[in-house]
C-alpha cells in the first residue's frame, strides 16, 4: 500500500497525537498516585493521633470526716479533695469530648470518683479542668 504525501502527514498526525495523549494520561496518573501517597504518608506521620498529657497542677483538701463504727468494728473516712489539672492537646486537631469520670484507686480498691465536665479542646492548647473527688473509705 502506497500512501500518498497528504495521506502520510495525516498518519503521521494521528500517531503524534496518540502518543501526546498517553504521555498526557500516563503523568495524570502518576500525579494522581503521587497525591494519594502523600496523603498516606502524611496520615500516618504528621496526623496520626497522640494521647493527651494530663498533669495534676495542685491538690487541696476540703474535707474531712472521721467516724468510728462500732457494731462492724471499722472507721469510716469521707475525704473531698479538689484538684487542678491541666490537659494539653498535641495532636494537629481539635476535639470534643463529652461528660465523663475520673476514678481513684487504692490498693486496687476505687476509694474515689470525680465528674469531668464536658468541652472542646483546640489543637496544641492546654485547658485547666478543676474537678472535685469525694473519697470513702
Amino acid at each position: 500500500m502506497d500512501m500518498s504525501s497528504p495521506e502520510k502527514a495525516n498518519y503521521d498526525k494521528g500517531i503524534t497525537s496518540f502518543r501526546r495523549n498517553r504521555n498526557l494520561c500516563f503523568c495524570l496518573i502518576a500525579g494522581l498516585v503521587g497525591f494519594i501517597l502523600v496523603i498516606v504518608i502524611m496520615g500516618f506521620t504528621v496526623f496520626k493521633p497522640k494521647n493527651t498529657i494530663t498533669n495534676v497542677n495542685s491538690v487541696k483538701l476540703d474535707g474531712f470526716h472521721l467516724s468510728l463504727d462500732v457494731p462492724k468494728l471499722g472507721v469510716d473516712l469521707n475525704v473531698t479533695l479538689s484538684l487542678d489539672l491541666s490537659v494539653k492537646n498535641p495532636n494537629k486537631a481539635g476535639f470534643k469530648y463529652g461528660n465523663g469520670s475520673s476514678l481513684l484507686y487504692y490498693k486496687g480498691d476505687v476509694v474515689g470518683e470525680a465528674g469531668i465536665p464536658a468541652g472542646e479542646i483546640s489543637p496544641g492548647e492546654t485547658i485547666g479542668l478543676n474537678t472535685t473527688f469525694d473519697c470513702f473509705g
